[in-house]
């Protein structure tokens, strides 16, 4: 028998020729979704479902399954609900950026600056990604959303900073999120909660 599907919270039907988790969601997005939405969450058989690789998901037979449930929500909502978010990831972002500065400056636990250097702009290119989709969904002022004015000095501070990895100089690395990424985090994340 093949795995249930429940589309936030209906029972929805699919052709019988879907045969794993991947063709499923395919399915689901292009004819049982409205354009306007997006999956938030996958579940399968009441777990969260994230995909550990590409492609991951047409290792999962649908027959090996009991229940698919997808959540949706529209673009404008999801979108609200990040930007109300955002001195959130902020204050991380600041966080991991002067955890990593600290660590750098000292030769013992250099290493581990690095790593956590690396997971701060890993998690910057995902806030990035979503800032960016963001701001094709609400228009500037709409709901709190954050100035051009950010965005600008966002786009200045951050594209140096993702060609950070490449750098060898710890010292200069950790001085440079020291006095100027970390601060600039900070600065906006205030701005962001006062304004709202």
């Amino acid at each position: 028998m093949k795995a249930k599907l429940e589309i936030n919270g209906e029972e929805r039907s699919y052709p019988q020729s879907v045969s794993h988790l991947e063709e499923l969601l395919q399915f689901a997005l292009t004819t049982e979704i409205p354009q306007k939405e997006i999956v938030v969450e996958v579940k399968v058989d009441g777990a969260v479902y994230s995909e550990p690789y590409a492609h991951h998901a047409r290792e999962i037979s649908l027959d090996k399954i009991k229940q698919v449930e997808l959540r949706t929500r529209t673009e404008r909502d999801f979108t609200r609900e990040f930007v109300n978010l955002i001195p959130t990831y902020l204050e991380k972002l600041e966080n991991g950026f002067r955890t990593s500065a600290r660590l750098l400056k000292s030769s013992q636990e250099r290493t581990a600056g690095y790593q956590i250097l690396g997971l701060s702009l890993d998690s910057l290119r995902h806030f990035k990604s979503h800032y960016d989709q963001a701001r094709l969904t609400l228009e500037e002022g709409e709901n709190g959303f954050m100035p051009q004015e950010f965005w600008a000095r966002f786009e200045q501070m951050t594209d140096p900073l993702l060609q950070l990895e490449s750098e060898q100089d710890a010292i200069s690395i950790s001085n440079l999120l020291e006095n100027q990424v970390a601060p600039f985090f900070s600065e906006w994340k205030e701005r962001f909660r006062h304004e709202r």
